[in-house]
């Protein structure tokens, strides 16, 4: 069954490609989004007495060809700068410009290879309408089903949150879930300071705090 949804995915991403590839009458349009880096220090110090530092590097990025729009969204980290630590989340985006649903390849990688390809949709509508920006992902391979939520809120003064929930759905298996909230506090129009809680399966004992610095 996946390999027929993940074909008819493709194929109809191949079309849409190949339905910009006939336009010529607008230039493509390249659009930046959400682009940073954040440099972050765990609370919690380490059996040796030390305090693991994340960066975390995220891209948004976009063109449009009249009226099909091709994006990028990635996340990249390391801890304490070591190379075997990497993870990277990056996800391709395919739809019409300025619609709310597109089609979504959405792949996991670390070091070594990208171990996980998943196929689906994303939809935007729905934080729009709750007054913040974020989507929703939903993608499967023949091994699992993935949902990814995150929302993200102004609160004035500078101060916004975000939130973000992903649960991974084995078939016949338990699921797992790991939860992100942060909160941050605007210096300038690129700089931020920032908190965030991490936590896996829910587990008080899975928890992590963070403080850090973005840099737009």
């Amino acid at each position: 069954m996946f390999k027929k949804i993940k074909n008819a995915i493709l194929g109809a991403t191949l079309a849409l490609g190949l339905y910009a590839g006939t336009v010529k009458a607008e230039e493509p349009k390249f659009n930046l989004g959400y682009n940073a880096l954040e440099t972050a220090v765990d609370t919690e110090r380490t059996s040796e007495g030390e305090r693991t530092i994340r960066n975390r590097l995220f891209t948004n990025v976009s063109l449009d060809i009249k009226e099909l729009e091709i994006g990028y969204q990635g996340l990249n980290e390391v801890n304490d700068w070591d190379s075997d630590s990497y993870f990277g989340r990056n996800r391709f985006m395919f739809g019409k410009v300025d619609s709310p649903l597109k089609l979504l390849i959405d792949t996991k990688a670390n070091k070594k290879e990208i171990f996980d390809t998943k196929v689906g949709a994303r939809y935007s509508g729905l934080m729009q309408k709750l007054g913040g920006y974020g989507n929703i992902d939903m993608s499967l391979d023949d091994e699992a089903l993935n949902l990814n939520l995150f929302y993200g809120k102004p609160l004035g003064k500078g101060f916004s949150v975000e939130f973000s929930q992903d649960i991974t759905k084995p078939y016949g298996e338990d699921a797992s879930y790991y939860t992100e909230l942060q909160l941050n506090k605007s210096l300038t129009d690129r700089i931020s300071l920032f908190g965030r809680l991490e936590m896996a399966e829910f587990d008080n004992d899975k928890k992590k705090y963070l403080v850090g610095l973005s840099i737009k």
